[in-house]
Formats: C-alpha cells, structure tokens, sequence
C-alpha cells in the first residue's frame, strides 16, 4: 500500500533474477467518488555481485495514476428564449426537448413567454446534445451543445450564453370588408409597414423571404436612415449605414437604438376573396405591424384614428395563431385622379450603385381596379424613357375570380395571366372598353373627362413592373416586389374642372446579380489548369444547354455590363464560354438567380458541375477538380451497415455520368456489365470495379428494403480510388438528426459561427441542397459557441456536409478567421444515426502553404502522419520532432494518441526546398489493422481550400499507408504513379536521437 506521500516499499527475498511487473491498482482509491486508473510498468531485475545477503534497491522513480473522472453526469441547463418578432410575448407556451445525438427524447419542460427556462438531465454520457423548442404555430428551432461530465459524476451546470430566437410561422388573417350597405367591397387592399415599436432586428428573419425580403432590406435602410440622420442608401459609410446596408443580428443590436423607427415606405396586397361568403384574408408574417384599408371608390381606412390613415394607421400583432379582423365597413368617396409616373431601377450594373432613369419597353401593371360587377382589372402599359401613364392607350384585361392552370391565384399569377392575354392579342385598350373607362360618367371604372383624361377611383393600388427581355426559364430580370400607389392625397371629386394626377416616381430593384467563380484544378495533381473550356448552361430534360442569359448589352467578352436601355428582345446577353486563366480562374459575372451547369472541357474530357445561385446574389465559388489525363483506372470500396457492420445483403452497384446519367464507361471495364447497367454483389462488403475509364462519375447503390445512394467519384488512370464508405439505411427507418462539432485542424478545439448544410449523396460538393420528407430545403446551421452543431428531421440517407465561413475558436473568443470550405460524408438513419459526424476544419491558407489533416474511428488509437523531406531515415515532420527544420518550415501542428485524430501537418517555409515531400501514416499502437479506421486524409491548398480526399482501403492489413508525393511546384502524385514510388518511402516509426 502507498502511505499518504504517495511512496510505497516491496521487500522479496530471495527474487531471482528475471523480468517483472509492477501492477497499481488504481481504482482501490478514490477521491471524490471517482478512482484512479490501474496502470503497469515493466523492470528488469539483475542481482548485482555474489553476495545473497546484500540487498539490493530499485528505484522505479515517480510513476503517474490519472485520475479517472466521471464519463457520466446529471445535468441542469439553463438559457433563455426569446420569441425573434414579438419582444413583448408573455403567453405563447413553449415546448422544450432535451434530445441525444439520435434525436431521442430525454427530458421534455415547457415556459409561457419569453424567458429563462432551465431543464434536467440524467445520467448522460460526453458527447453532443441539442435542445428543441417548439409550439404548433411556431417554426421548430434547435440549439446544440457539447456536454462533459461533472468530473465527479455529480451534477453539471450548463449556462447556454446566447439566447434561442424562435419565430411564428404567419398568421392567417380573415375578414369581411363591405360598404354602408352591407354589400361586399371589391378590390380591397391592405396597406402594410413595420410599426414604429418593431425593431429592425426582429424584421431580419424575413430577410431572404421570397416575398418580403426586398421590403424588409428598403425598411431596415429607412430606419436606420434616420437613426444616422443620414440617406444609407446613398450614403454607406460609418456603422450606422454599412449595417443598414448589410444587416446582420449582432450590428443591429448596436446600432439600431432604443425606436421608435421610422418606417416610411408602405407595401400592400390585394386581399383574397372567398367568392362564396366574400370572406377576404391574407398569411400576415409574425411581427407587430402598421397598417390601413383601401378600396377604389372609398376612403382609406383606418378606425378611429385621424386622416391620413398613412400618417395615423392601425396597429396589429401577428403571432402564428388565426387572426379574425371582424367586419369593416367602408365609406363610398367620389374622388378620382389620373394615374402616371416614372420608373427608375435600381441595379449593381454597370456599378455597385447604378440607377436607370430612362429605360424603354418595362411593362407596367396595376392590379387592385375592378368593373362595375367586381370583377378584377389588371391595366398595362409600357415605358418610354422611363415614363408611362395609364391612358386610352394603355390595356386592360378582366381577370377571372379563379385564374385558369399554369396561373397561381397571386399577385403573380395575375400578372402574368394580363401579360399572356396582352401577348395573345386578348387585351384592349381603355379608348375601346366602354364596359370600364366611359366618357363623363362617375359610375365607370374609369371616367374620362376632357377627351383624354382617364380618371381612376380613388384607391390604393399595386403597381408590378416587369422586363420581358428575360428568357423564358426566367418571368423577369426584375425582382418581383409591388410598389404601392396611394391616390388618396391627390384624389378630388373636382377632377373634371381640376384635373387631378397622381405621379408615381417608383424605384424598382433589378433582381440580384451574381458572380459565379472558381478555380479549375487537375483533381490529381491539384494544380491549376489554364486552357480549359468553361461553359454555364442549364440542364433541360437531363442535357445540357448552353442558353443562360444575363442583363446585359453588346458582346458578351466585355468585362464590363453595360444596360440596354431599349427593353425589348434580344437585348440582353447569351453567356457564352469562357477560357481558363494562367492561375485556372474562371468568371461569369452579372448573372440571376437560378439553377445552372458548369461543363469544363479539358484534353478532351468533359465534366460537368452544378451550380445554385441564389435570391441574395453575391458571389457562388465552384471550384472545379477535373480529371486531365485519358485512361482507365479502378474503384474500390465497402458498403456497411449505420452501426459500422459489413453489409452482407444483395445490392447492385452502377456507374453513369453525373450530367444526364445516360453515359456510362465503355467496353473493357469490369464486371462488363457496368458498360450496359448495373452489378450484382451479394454477401460481399467490399466491391472493385476495374478499367472505368478516367473521368468524373456517379456511382449509384441500390438494395431491396434500403434508401439508395448516389455519390460522385473522380478515377484517374492507372489508379485504384478508394471510395468513402456508402452506408445502406433501412428504408423504414425515420428522420434523424445529423449532428457533431467542426474542430480545428490545428488545435482540436470547437470552431463557432461557421455554416453547416448538406446537400443529399457522398462526395457531392456544389448543386442543390437537401430537402426535408415535406420537400422543403432543409436550412442551414450555424455552429455553437462550442463547435457544436445539430441539422434535425433528416431523411434517412446518406450526405454531404458543407462547412463553411468565418469563424471563432477558444469558445467564441479568438479573433474571426475565414475557414475553408470543407466537406465530410454523414448519415441519418433514425435511432441508428452514428453520434459524432464531427468534421475537421482549417483557415484559409496563404498561397505558398498547404496542409494535410488526418482524421479516423476509435481504433487503431494511434495512428502517426510522417512527412519524410529528405534521403535519410530522420529527414522527417513526425510526432517526436514537430518542427524539424525549425518554426515556419512545416510542422506536425497536432498530435493525437487516443483515436478520432486530428493529425495535422502543415507544408510552410524551406520544406518546399527539401529534396522531396513524401506523406505517409504509421499504424503505431497497431492493436487493429489500419483499414478498420475509416482513415481519412484532406489535404488543403493556399486560397483554393480543400483539394484532394483519400479514403483508406477497407482490406489495408500493412503497418504503413503511403499516399503520396508533393513536388516543388505543390502538384501532388500518388503513390504508384510516376515519381511516386513507394520504395522512396524510409519505415521508420519515430525520430531516432
């Protein structure tokens, strides 16, 4: 036994000589509960001299017992929801989770209002947890945390800092709206505006909305406007003005003041009409809201509060649940007014500010008239240098109560309904429709005074400008908001002796350009790749088509866009191909949102790329890997069950081209049957395919009762390719939860405030992203203050994980570092779903670098990265010499011994003028063989990010795996090609003094 310093005695007589073990046993003491680990050391004993009776003492010196604490604890978590629009909430009741990485359910609490909640836990292993919280009419949002055990195994408190945002799903407003008596009012209109008490930062979750989000940036810049006493929009300097021009949570909670807000700008909406009851309604978005009624022919509308009802307007909060507005009951007006203006829009070309004043050929309409029986009026005209008016030569379409298939009963179906009737010769002119505009008569519609006067009801109407220079995959080169045209402060019942013109001067935004960038790489070698043929198209029907448009004029190689002011057909742009820069680089500026292809041609291979650019524009990286080299090479891989078990069912593997699927690799692989189709494998968890030709692939796995899965492959020649590991996922398993944390390369710790999303398959890094079992985009994630990260109600299925942006290590607290966009494949497969899909994640490099990360399972635990950089056994970056050639020169940056990894080298400095640069990975503790690990090597380059992914062969039995060569020049080889060959490689395990 040891005294209480620790020391102990072991009197033998006689001990012969021989080798022994010291055991301690630990785990017989325990402080706090827990006990210490049971250890053994080894000695050799050899009795000195002859004499027996001489005594000879060992000093085994100070031998080190960790102590063991707790794996497992009670938890009490505490943080705080806030509901994201309503500050003032007090009564929603929220539902919160306490769920494991599978999504099971452990502790379930509730809280009325917004608030602190706190929340139990019992026993409960390391690892990541999230909370859900929930409520029928809210959007579920979750918040993940890694939790470690009290090291006593009593109770950890866990304090989540940041507040959990929670928003109502819209709220469905109804209504009837009828005149003095009692008759239902058509073509009624609600106008809407922030209320003065709603901050801006409660309207940023409506920011990228399809429909709002247009109105909810002009609405945050006119707030802020008055809080910097100054015009953002054309002033965007200071705090104040860059926030309001690009709003995030964190600047406006600094800048946006205490309120109230002035919001200026109103929008509106035609009301929906039940056309049984009349019944009129809208979905509201969550938030507090200012607004007023309209009509034509009747006052604005705005209760008791004093006119103008723009100035004084009603205020409602909408909170998710069914908002009933009761009965309105509006007074008939006889003012009426002219209606006409100018239309400018706003564009980021030909610069970042542009405005076009004098654009021809927009099609304006107006929607909210009606005819005398009710019925709906969509009126059309078109630009002439900017101006238009709504006179008899302008048209006028009915529009039916339902809208015949394609048209959407919208705004924007109503649009595009007048458009199709004025294109097919269907519309007339206001000078030839006596049924609405009629000559001095205050009955019509429209009256017309003085011969050419068109009078309009007094209204507040919706004004949609669109450009039909756009090709026909897209309705508008122009974002698809309404501007709102109010006649009420110029209206008069005197507009036949006075006559009254209401002038719009509206501003309209051009949809949001987008830059689609990348650099073109040899996905071998990894160095750029001049002289390649780069063409955006659309995939139509599964071929490609090269017919994308973009708004702009005269030939499509000016690196400038100049705007046709003439918009009429033809006056827009084909994009056309693009040649690779010395550096690889390749740019498509000025483009719209939507979905396209990249085709990339190159020594006569062909790859193909998707490409989603979304509503916010900006810039889109793709960076496109391509195979340059003709040949064939080979496929290897194993297929495993969500519990990592070989999978030893029946499923057919087969290859075809990632673009249309309709290609496949030609006569000479084998099995042969992949030229013509699939391959049958059955009780077989690991599979080879030979002489697939060299290119890039998509591989499809198919089996009877599980979810199919597809990834994406690049076989270079003269190579076998080890394919990530395809997991099969019963087909009636449920929706699980993807979760893990993204961990520094460098230091092993959490990385917060990077993006997480995934799109569906293995191994596929741009297109769309995936979808939820309603068909919903499933939306991104940010990662936790430490590193965690949940995307719940997955599909079962196999995915991608993109992690991506700027972020913090050291629990949120280092300064922000841009991160390279690394992808890793995970699954979800109900309660099977693997826990810890952690991903490994590095800063953007200088050009002059690179860096190689290794990451693999729980066993073999050690597993040991070598760079060997010269010709002899010790020119070597390795666990026991780290900087070799002293700091800045490359570096093994981190060192793991227990499993998982990361082993992370960084390539800096003088190794570059080292005679070489071989990477290998040394089996050190060796208590499983090397291809169990799931091994898996990133390597990343300068500013281009990730660039190469090697996968360890599920059969790979040798101590050493070696992978590959970097040149001078940064171009990798692998191993096996030529000046790669593995008897360059020295086996040596360590650093030898």
């Amino acid at each position: 036994m040891t005294n209480a310093n620790g020391s102990y005695i072991i009197s033998i007589n006689p001990l012969p000589n021989g080798n022994y073990t010291v055991v301690y046993s630990g785990d017989s003491v325990e402080v706090s509960g827990q006990p210490f680990a049971n250890t053994t050391e080894f000695i050799h004993f050899t009795f000195p001299g002859t004499n027996p009776n001489t005594v000879t003492q060992v000093d085994l010196g100070e031998t080190s017992l960790p102590w063991m604490a707790a794996t497992e604890s009670d938890l009490h978590l505490t943080g705080n929801i806030l509901n994201g629009a309503i500050p003032s909430d007090s009564t929603t009741v929220f539902t919160i989770k306490l769920k494991n990485e599978q999504g099971a359910v452990l502790q379930t609490t509730q809280i009325t209002g917004n608030g602190i909640f706190a929340i139990e836990g019992s026993y409960l292993s390391n690892g990541v947890y999230y909370l859900e919280v929930s409520n029928p009419v809210f959007y579920t949002v979750s918040r993940s945390f890694l939790f470690t055990a009290s090291p006593t195994g009593g109770t950890k408190n866990v304090a989540l800092t940041d507040p959990i945002y929670i928003v109502a799903k819209p709220s469905f407003v109804t209504g009837f709206v009828k005149d003095s008596s009692g008759n239902h009012v058509a073509g009624t209109v609600i106008n809407v505006r922030p209320s003065a008490n709603q901050a801006p930062s409660r309207l940023l979750y409506l920011k990228e909305d399809p429909a709002l989000g247009n109105a909810i940036k002009l609405w945050i810049v006119e707030a802020l406007s008055a809080v910097a006493g100054t015009n953002c929009s054309l002033n965007q300097v200071g705090s104040i003005c860059s926030c309001a021009v690009n709003p995030t949570a964190s600047c406006l909670a600094v800048v946006q003041g205490s309120g109230p807000w002035a919001y200026q700008t109103y929008g509106n909406k035609l009301y929906e009409v039940n056309p049984t009851t009349k019944e009129v309604s809208f979905l509201g978005a969550s938030g507090l809201w200012a607004y007023y009624i309209s009509a034509p022919g009747f006052e604005n509308y705005c209760g008791s509060n004093p006119s103008p009802c723009s100035s004084n307007p009603l205020q409602v909060s909408l909170n998710g649940g069914n908002f009933n507005a009761g009965t309105i009951s509006l007074t008939s007006i006889a003012t009426r007014s002219q209606i006409l203006g100018t239309i400018s829009i706003r564009d980021t070309a030909p610069t970042a500010s542009a405005v076009h004043t004098n654009q021809s050929g927009l099609f304006v309409v107006l929607l909210g008239n009606t005819s005398q029986d009710g019925s709906g009026l969509a009126h059309i005209t078109t630009t002439s240098a900017g101006q238009f008016s709504f006179g008899g030569s302008s048209y006028v379409v009915s529009l039916p109560a339902i809208l015949p298939v394609p048209f959407s009963n919208d705004e924007a179906g109503r649009v595009g309904y007048a458009l199709y009737q004025l294109g097919s010769g269907l519309a007339t002119t206001l000078s030839q429709t006596p049924s609405v505009a009629r000559a001095n008569d205050n009955t019509a519609s429209i009256d017309i005074t003085n011969g050419d006067e068109y009078n309009f009801r007094q209204s507040s109407y919706q004004l949609i400008v669109v450009d039909r220079v756009a090709p026909v995959y897209q309705s508008s080169y122009l974002s698809s908001a309404s501007l709102r045209v109010d006649t009420s402060s110029v209206a008069t019942n005197q507009y036949a002796s006075s006559p009254a013109v209401f002038t719009v001067n509206g501003v309209v935004m051009h949809s949001p350009r987008a830059t689609v960038t990348g650099v073109v790489t040899d996905a071998v070698s990894t160095q750029n790749v001049s002289g390649a043929t780069v063409t955006l198209g659309r995939l139509v029907g599964g071929n490609f088509t090269a017919d994308v448009h973009r708004d702009c004029s005269g030939g499509f190689d000016s690196p400038n866009c100049a705007v046709s002011p003439a918009r009429t057909s033809g006056s827009d742009q084909v994009v056309g191909s693009v040649t690779s820069q010395s550096n690889g680089s390749y740019s498509f500026p000025f483009l719209s949102p939507g979905s396209y292809q990249l085709r990339v041609e190159k020594n006569g291979i062909t790859t193909y790329f998707p490409v989603e650019v979304g509503t916010g524009g900006g810039t889109v990286v793709v960076n496109t890997p391509i195979i340059t080299n003709d040949g064939r090479g080979h496929l290897s891989g194993s297929v495993r069950t969500p519990g990592g078990f070989s999978f030893l069912g029946t499923y057919s593997l087969e290859i075809v081209d990632p673009n249309g699927g309709t290609l496949r690799p030609s006569a000479g692989v084998q099995p042969a049957s992949i030229a013509t189709g699939a391959t049958i494998f059955s009780n077989a968890s690991q599979y080879t395919i030979f002489n697939i030709n060299a290119g890039r692939w998509k591989v499809r796995f198919v089996s009877a009762g599980y979810q199919s899965v597809e990834g994406i492959v690049d076989i270079q020649a003269d190579v076998t390719t080890n394919f990530d590991i395809i997991t099969f996922v019963p087909g009636s398993q449920t929706s699980g939860s993807i979760s893990g944390r993204a961990l520094s390369a460098l230091y092993n710790t959490g990385v917060c405030n990077l993006t997480a999303r995934i799109r569906p398959g293995v191994n596929v890094k741009s297109g769309p992203y995936a979808i939820d079992a309603n068909g919903v985009t499933i939306t991104s994630v940010k990662t936790s203050t430490d590193g965690s990260y949940v995307i719940p109600s997955v599909p079962p299925g196999n995915y991608t994980l993109e992690v991506s942006g700027a972020g913090k290590r050291g629990d949120c607290t280092s300064v922000s570092e841009n991160y390279s966009t690394t992808y890793r494949t995970v699954v979800s497969a109900g309660s099977e779903t693997p826990a810890n899909q952690n991903i490994l994640v590095t800063p953007i490099l200088p050009d002059n670098e690179m860096r190689v990360v290794l990451s693999w399972g729980a066993k073999p635990r050690d597993l040991d990265s070598h760079l060997q950089y010269g010709n002899s056994a010790n020119d070597r970056i390795v666990w026991n010499n780290k900087t070799p050639l002293g700091a800045g020169n490359g570096s093994l940056d981190y060192d793991i011994t227990t499993g998982y990894g990361p082993e992370t080298i960084s390539l800096q400095g003088s190794v570059w003028n080292q005679p070489n640069r071989y990477y290998s990975i040394y089996n050190w503790s060796g208590e499983a063989l090397m291809g169990i690990s799931g091994a898996n090597v990133r390597i990343f380059k300068g500013s281009v990010g990730e660039v190469r992914n090697y996968s360890i062969a599920p059969n790979h039995s040798n101590r050493w795996w070696k992978i590959f060569c970097i040149a001078q020049d940064k171009s990798i080889s692998d191993v096996g090609t030529a000046g790669c060959t593995a008897s360059n490689f020295i086996e040596r395990s360590m650093y030898s003094r």
